[in-house]
């Protein structure tokens, strides 16, 4: 049960930390893209208004490269003045950014934003007063608070992650706990039941109205007591009967083993049942006339009866003996029923009839025959 319960918590951890990982790269790949509008939305607007701050007539003026100079100082960024083919005129650093100058050339001169690496470029036309292109204005400027963001988006996720590792295992091990409890006391109940011990019950259910498997296991545990009480009853009542009848009884099973012996039977034949319980048939019995009757029924497979004249100790008695073969549902074959019912008195009375006919018929016949003359 630990190592259950460690795999599912363990699997649940790794699917949160996944779940987390991949919101976080969602959302660091909206914030660098939200930056990067904002920072070229951001150069437009100042490229254009550098643009508007030139001397359009005169590119080369002295006059532009104080603009150029105080616009880079005070916005925070590149700033470059190119003619008409492209060179550079002016720059607001110490040296002229080569490196936007070649993406912004390598782009037609268009003056959409590009992106290189981490930082933005943008260019701008400056048109002189006939409406032709003098030069152009080029700023570019690393990604504002793309990096800030994304570190606080980060750090927030770190804190929301062990915020929620903290809760899922505090319900965790609540659920767990509980129901472990449930599962341990069921467990118990279906270890005593198996065993044969039908009064055990679960009690952790009684405490908690949600503890279904506790008061299903109680039901069923009420529902095997019963059942088997009443097939004891109905076992004491068969065996009652069958000790108590008059004719004598043996239960073969399929096998060929004798499984029952009833009382009336032991006092027939005066023997001990321990002497045939258990036993193969042709071992049991000491009758061949039996062996032979119980081989027929087994090969058959049907109904006999046959009156046998038995030697029991020094004297000799009838039986009439039924042999019913036992049949499954499927027909599968089961055993076998003998039934003895001892025929002695009813022969002795029979022969004792003859006897007396026998004696009148012949008293009889003297008489007559003097009558006769």
């Amino acid at each position: 049960m630990n190592k259950v319960r460690v795999r599912l918590f363990a699997l649940l951890v790794v699917c949160i930390i996944l779940v987390f990982s991949v919101l976080g790269l969602f959302l660091q790949q909206l914030i660098s893209s939200s930056a990067e509008e904002r920072t070229a939305d951001q150069l437009k607007k100042e490229s254009v208004y550098i643009a508007g701050l030139l001397d359009t007539g005169r590119i080369g003026n002295k006059s532009n490269e104080t603009v150029i100079r105080d616009a880079g100082r005070t916005l925070g960024i590149n700033v470059s003045l190119l003619n008409e083919k492209g060179d550079a005129v002016f720059h607001s650093g110490s040296r002229a950014d080569d490196s936007a100058v070649k993406e912004f050339i390598s782009h037609n001169k268009s003056e959409e934003a590009v992106q290189s690496k981490s930082k933005v470029i943008r260019g701008t036309a400056v048109k002189n007063d006939a409406g032709k292109i003098a030069g152009y204005v080029l700023v570019s400027s690393e990604i504002n608070g793309g990096s800030s963001v994304t570190g606080e988006m980060w750090g927030m996720l770190a804190a929301s992650l062990c915020t929620a590792f903290i809760i899922i295992v505090f319900f965790y091990t609540n659920m767990t706990s509980r129901y472990k409890k449930s599962i341990d006391a069921a467990t118990k109940v279906a270890t005593e039941l198996s065993k044969g011990n039908y009064d055990a019950r679960s009690y952790s259910g009684y405490a908690r109205r949600s503890d279904r498997l506790g008061r299903a296991m109680n039901s069923l545990a009420v529902d095997l007591m019963e059942m088997t009480r009443t097939q004891d009853m109905q076992r004491d009542r068969l065996l009652t009967v069958i000790e108590n009848i008059g004719s004598g009884l043996i239960l073969i099973d399929g096998r060929g083993f004798i499984n029952l012996v009833n009382r009336s039977y032991t006092k027939q034949f005066h023997t001990n049942p321990e002497r045939l319980l258990r036993r193969l048939y042709h071992d049991a019995f000491e009758h061949e006339e039996i062996i032979r009757l119980v081989e027929d029924i087994f090969m058959s497979e049907t109904k006999k009866c046959q009156l046998l004249r038995l030697p029991i100790n020094i004297e000799r008695r009838y039986f009439e003996v039924d042999g019913v073969p036992i049949m499954g549902p499927d027909d599968e074959w089961k055993g076998i029923v003998l039934v003895f019912h001892d025929m002695t008195e009813i022969k002795k009375l029979e022969q004792m009839r003859k006897d007396f006919v026998a004696n009148v018929s012949h008293e009889l016949k003297t008489p007559i025959t003097s009558i006769k003359g």
